[in-house]
């Protein structure tokens, strides 16, 4: 399996230098945690990486109060970067997230979100974009994507259309991508595989690895001495709680019932 994983390495390596690479900076908001950052995507023709930056910094008047009324304060956002490889020519979909004390790379399959393309279209930051709708792990996504870009990635794990997808929000209002950037970079641009401490599938790590690891953080939190008046909450350097709802697996589940 190492040996396989490291001419996987040595294989994308090749084929993304000898490719033209683009880059979209995308503005992130997510209001389900008063989070907000920014995302940026490089691709080619066939493989790309999305890489979440560190969050803005809150001020002290922008920090929230639980409903006790006692300040929270977020931990540092960690060095190491959530990350989502999508490889299209060896159907590859990595994840790299933070699990406390712990940087996993997961494995996934590509996610095959089913959009639903309308003829309605919008011009933003002077380019014109269709309108697409589609569900995934328990959201509903409407998306906008340029033609013109025909490429079929996004941010986070959004992807599957004709276009490059230049802003999604969720029908809640509650989750933001959108584009703030685009270029074309000179060929020899690579685009980077993530890489971590522990590699799993996806299914483990949601099921039983970090259950386990919350569990681990809960005690450590409970064993800092603090003051009274302070709740502390896990940082959001991560894929944001709560953003998928649910996962194929618990939904063919729920069929079974």
């Amino acid at each position: 399996m190492i040996k396989q994983f490291i001419y996987l390495i040595f294989l994308v390596g090749y084929f993304s230098f000898s490719q033209t690479t683009s880059v979209a900076e995308y503005v992130y908001v997510n209001k389900i945690i008063n989070y907000k950052s920014k995302g940026v995507l490089k691709f080619t023709s066939n493989h790309s990486n999305y890489t979440l930056l560190k969050s803005e910094a809150l001020s002290e008047e922008e920090r929230t109060l639980d409903e006790n009324g006692n300040v929270q304060i977020n931990l540092p956002d960690s060095d190491d970067r959530p990350e989502y490889y999508l490889n299209r020519e060896l159907n590859i979909f990595l994840n790299k997230v933070y699990g406390f004390r712990q940087v996993y790379i997961l494995e996934e399959e590509i996610p095959n979100i089913d959009w639903k393309i309308e003829q309605e279209f919008k011009n933003l930051n002077t380019i014109t974009c269709q309108k697409a709708t589609g569900y995934f792990r328990g959201r509903t996504y409407i998306v906008w994507f340029a033609n013109d870009i025909p490429v079929p990635y996004g941010p986070w794990k959004l992807q599957g259309l004709p276009g490059l997808i230049v802003e999604a929000t969720d029908d809640e209002d509650l989750i933001l991508f959108r584009l703030s950037k685009y270029s074309t970079q000179n060929q020899g641009e690579n685009i980077q595989i993530p890489v971590g401490t522990k590699k799993m599938s996806l299914k483990e790590f949601v099921t039983k690895e970090k259950p386990e690891k919350q569990k681990e953080f809960f005690a450590y939190v409970s064993s800092l001495n603090t003051d009274r008046n302070t709740t502390i909450v896990s940082s959001t350097y991560t894929e944001p709680p709560r953003l998928e709802l649910i996962y194929e697996w618990e939904e063919n589940d729920l069929k079974k019932e």
